[in-house]
C-alpha cells in the first residue's frame, strides 16, 4: 500500500495525474463517443441540424464537402428531381439491376457500380428510375470531393451512400483538420454568404484582366482550379478584379493561395474603390509576412490582430483581412467595390508576378469579422445555412448528481466585437433560471476572457478567468474546466482557478436535460467530458493541462 501511494504521488507530481473515467467523453478528433463505459454512434448521441451542403479542410488539406444525399428516401426510391447549383459538379450513384437516367441540369445515366459524373448546367436534376434501383444517392463531388460518410455501415462499394427519409440528409463536418491535424467537428452557427460570383473560376469573363492579361489553367491545388497570372506588359502590373457593388458594415475578404517553396512572391488581396482608392494586405507566399496596403486617404487604423491573418494550411496558405469602413478615413461606405484576388506588388511600380504555382484558388468575401468555410460560387453569391449540434437528454444523467464537472477544448475563430458573449461553448439548461453554460467575452477590456454561469431557482454566480486570456484570432486553441457542486463553483483556465462570485447556493437540477453544444460558435470542437463527480482544483487544472 506505501509503495502504491508513493507512485501516485511521484506520478501527480510530476503532471502524468491520470484522471478518473468521464461519464461522458466526446472525443471529436477521434469520431469517438463515450458514454458510461459505452462507445455509441455519432447519431446516438448527437442532434444535428444544417441544410445544404458545406466544406471543410480534409487530412490532406484539400477542401471537401460534408457528407450528405440530396436524393429523397434513398432506401425506397423514386423518380424524382433535386435542387443543384448550377456550373457545380455531382455524382449520382445507384444499387440494384436497374437504371437512372439523367435530365434537366444534365444527361447521363447510372447503373450499379457506375455512377453519373455531370456538371450542373441548371438548378434543376431530374432523376428517372427504370428497373429495379434498392438504393439510390446523389450528392456534390466538385472541389476536392465529398467526404466519406463517417458511419458506413454497408462496407465496400458505399462509402459515399448516406441514408436519407423525406427530405435530403446532410450530415456534420467531422473529421475536420486544421493546420495539418485532426481538430475534430467544423461548426458554424451562424449562416453566411459569399458576396463574389465565380469565386474560383478566374478565367471567367465576370474577371476583368489588366493589360489584355493572359489567363490559363496551371494545375489544381485541393481540387481548386488555379491559375497562372502572368503580365503582358514590361511596365505595369498584372491583377484581375471584380465588381462587387456597394456593400455596407463589416465584411472579411479571405483567400486561398497556393505556396511556393522555392522562391519569394507577393500576393496582394483588396477591396478598392474609385481610382488607386484601396485597403488591404500584402502577403509573402514564401514567409507568410503580411503588410497593410492603403492608398489616397483609406487610412486603416489601428485595431488590433483580427483586422488580419494567415493560417498555413498544408499545401497552401488561408489569407485574410477585415474590411471594417469604420476604422477607416476618406472612403464613402456606400461607394462601389472591387476586389483584387491576384496582384504582384504595390501600385507605384511592379513587383514579382502571380505565377500559377503560387496563385490564388478561392475567394470570398463574407459579412461579419472573421473568415469562415469556402463557399463557392458560379454565376451568382451563394449561401451556407447556420448550423447546430446538441447532445441528447437520454445521453446525461437521469437524476443530478451531487457534484459534476465539465472540461472543453476546441479550436475558436473569434474577432473583438465588443460582446459580452462573443462565443458560448455549451449551454446545459433545463428551463428558465436553471441553468449552466460557459462563454466568451469580448466585452470591455475582458476580451478573451473565459466565464462559467450557474443559475438554480433565480439564484445566479459567475466564475470568470483571467482577462485577455486568449488573442482574437484564427483557430485559436481554447481549454478550460470547471467544477460545481453546492457551494462550489469554480473555473480552470490556463493554469489559474477562478472561484464563482457568488459562492452558489446550489448545484442547478439539470437531470435529463439536452446540452447545446457551441450554439454560438465559428470553429472546432476537440473535447467534450463531462464527471458525475468533482475533480477538486487542482484535477480541474491538470484536464486542461
Amino acid at each position: 500500500m506505501l509503495n502504491t501511494g508513493l507512485s501516485l504521488t511521484g506520478a501527480a507530481a510530476q503532471g502524468r495525474w491520470p484522471p478518473p473515467a468521464a461519464l461522458t467523453d466526446l472525443d471529436f478528433r477521434q469520431d469517438r463517443y463515450v458514454l458510461a463505459g459505452t462507445e455509441r454512434r455519432f447519431d446516438e448521441v448527437f442532434t444535428y441540424s444544417g441544410t445544404g451542403p458545406r466544406t471543410f479542410t480534409g487530412p490532406a488539406g484539400d477542401c471537401l464537402w460534408a457528407a450528405h444525399n440530396l436524393v429523397l428516401n434513398s432506401e425506397t426510391p423514386a423518380s424524382q428531381t433535386i435542387s443543384v447549383a448550377a456550373a457545380a459538379g455531382y455524382t449520382v450513384a445507384m444499387e440494384g439491376s436497374g437504371s437512372a437516367a439523367l435530365s434537366g441540369a444534365a444527361a447521363g445515366v447510372a447503373t450499379g457500380g457506375s455512377p453519373a459524373v455531370v456538371t450542373a448546367g441548371s438548378g434543376a436534376l431530374t432523376l428517372t428510375l427504370s428497373g429495379t434501383v434498392t438504393r439510390l444517392w446523389a450528392y456534390r463531388s466538385d472541389l476536392g470531393g465529398m467526404a466519406d460518410n463517417p458511419d458506413n455501415i454497408l462496407g465496400a462499394g458505399f462509402e459515399t451512400y448516406v441514408p436519407s427519409g423525406a427530405a435530403p440528409a446532410f450530415t456534420a463536418r467531422r473529421k475536420a483538420y486544421a493546420g495539418g491535424a485532426p481538430a475534430g467537428v467544423l461548426l458554424e452557427d451562424a449562416a453566411a454568404v459569399n458576396i463574389i460570383a465565380q469565386s474560383h473560376d478566374f478565367s471567367n469573363a465576370y474577371w476583368l484582366k489588366n493589360n489584355q492579361l493572359a489567363v490559363a489553367a496551371s494545375g489544381t491545388i485541393a481540387g481548386i482550379p488555379a491559375w497562372d497570372l502572368t503580365d503582358s506588359g514590361s511596365t505595369a502590373f498584372a491583377y484581375c478584379t471584380a465588381s462587387i457593388g456597394a456593400i455596407a458594415g463589416v465584411h472579411t475578404a479571405s483567400c486561398l493561395v497556393r505556396k511556393n517553396p522555392s522562391q519569394t512572391s507577393l500576393f496582394s488581396a483588396r477591396l478598392s474603390v474609385g481610382s488607386n482608392q484601396f485597403c488591404g494586405i500584402s502577403f509573402d507566399t514564401l514567409t507568410g509576412t503580411i503588410t497593410n496596403k492603403w492608398n489616397n486617404g483609406l487610412v486603416v487604423q489601428s485595431n488590433g490582430d483580427h483586422m488580419r491573418g494567415a493560417i498555413d494550411m498544408g499545401s497552401f496558405w488561408l489569407v485574410w483581412f477585415t474590411y471594417d469602413p469604420s476604422l477607416l478615413t476618406g472612403l464613402d461606405a456606400s461607394a462601389d467595390f472591387q476586389v483584387f484576388p491576384a496582384h504582384d506588388g504595390l501600385a507605384s511600380s511592379p513587383g514579382p508576378q502571380v505565377m500559377g504555382s503560387h496563385a490564388c484558388t478561392a475567394f470570398q468575401v463574407t459579412a461579419g469579422y472573421t473568415p469562415g468555410s469556402f463557399i463557392p460560387t458560379a454565376g451568382s453569391p451563394a449561401a451556407r445555412a447556420a448550423e447546430t449540434l446538441a447532445l441528447r437528454a437520454p445521453a446525461l444523467p437521469a437524476g443530478m448528481p451531487h457534484a459534476v464537472s465539465v472540461a472543453f477544448d476546441g479550436r475558436l475563430r473569434f474577432a473583438d466585437t465588443g460582446s459580452a458573449a462573443a462565443a458560448r461553448f455549451f449551454d446545459w439548461q433545463a428551463g428558465a433560471g436553471t441553468v449552466l453554460r460557459a462563454e466568451l467575452n469580448t466585452g470591455g477590456t475582458a476580451t478573451g476572457q473565459i466565464r462559467v454561469f450557474s443559475e438554480q431557482s433565480g439564484a445566479a454566480s459567475t466564475a470568470s478567468g483571467p482577462a485577455a486570456a486568449y488573442a482574437p484570432g484564427l483557430d485559436v486553441p481554447v481549454s478550460f474546466a470547471a467544477r460545481h457542486q453546492a457551494g462550489v463553483l469554480e473555473l480552470s483556465a490556463q493554469g489559474e482557478a477562478a472561484p464563482g462570485l457568488p459562492a452558489p447556493s446550489a448545484l442547478p437540477d439539470l437531470a435529463a436535460a439536452g446540452i447545446g453544444l457551441a450554439p454560438v460558435f465559428n470553429g472546432h470542437l476537440g473535447r467534450f467530458r463531462i464527471w458525475d463527480e468533482d475533480l477538486g482544483s487542482g484535477g480541474a487544472r491538470r484536464v486542461t493541462a
